[in-house]
């Protein structure tokens, strides 16, 4: 979950927008992916190779765990998000990044700090190309190298139900980083981070502003 006023500027900045949370946890809004399924996830699956087709949402959040990201990690999941970002991606991290050469252009920023004497973590926000190419074929490094076998048509992808430990919308071999999975579709055609907007009375969101902090 987002610190409240980050989960705020969020619903504000992107209201009406279609939204994906690649590393969904336990946000409130949008469609939320995720590989744990006691998040309950609207859609089971990996950050690494989101099941979902070329501009399946306006708006991709990426929250990735507060671990070291290297150059080749945060290249595929900055191209993994603009491949179905049909507008914007967002990351929200400790770590400042550069798009590289990713399909991403970036637009703005904000500085989080949530007390006097803490950590900080950034907003950037990229605007995503009409040119795009998806993520390498090939992982050779980071947490996605387990499906290497998969992209080159060796193996199959078995997503497995949390509660009973079936086999459910397993990849076949050889997808190339498309899954086929109707129910990622579905749901990503169906849901919009509008539809289930809070209502509370809160302190407006602050401006935007490179330098600011929120």
């Amino acid at each position: 979950m987002f610190p409240p006023r980050v989960a705020r500027l969020f619903r504000e900045e992107f209201a009406g927008k279609r939204t994906c949370h690649l590393f969904g946890g336990f946000s409130t809004f949008g469609v939320r992916l995720d590989i744990d399924p006691a998040t309950k996830p609207h859609v089971f699956g990996d950050a690494w190779l989101p099941p979902f087709v070329r501009d399946a949402f306006d708006v991709v959040i990426l929250d990735p765990p507060y671990i070291g990201i290297n150059q080749q990690m945060k290249q595929q999941l900055l191209r993994g998000a603009s491949w179905i970002a049909r507008e914007h991606v967002v990351w929200f991290h400790t770590q400042w990044i550069a798009a590289g050469t990713t399909s991403c252009v970036f637009d703005r920023a904000w500085l989080v700090r949530v007390g006097d004497s803490c950590a900080v973590r950034c907003i950037q926000v990229f605007r995503t190309s009409a040119t795009k190419t998806n993520g390498k074929p090939f992982f050779t490094r980071g947490p996605a190298i387990r499906y290497n076998r998969w992209l080159a048509g060796q193996t199959g992808l078995p997503f497995r139900d949390g509660s009973t430990g079936v086999d459910v919308d397993a990849w076949p071999a050889g997808g190339n980083g498309q899954a086929p999975s109707q129910r990622a579709k579905d749901v990503s055609s169906s849901s919009s981070s509008g539809s289930d907007r809070s209502t509370s009375h809160s302190p407006p969101s602050p401006t935007r502003d490179p330098g600011g902090d929120l």
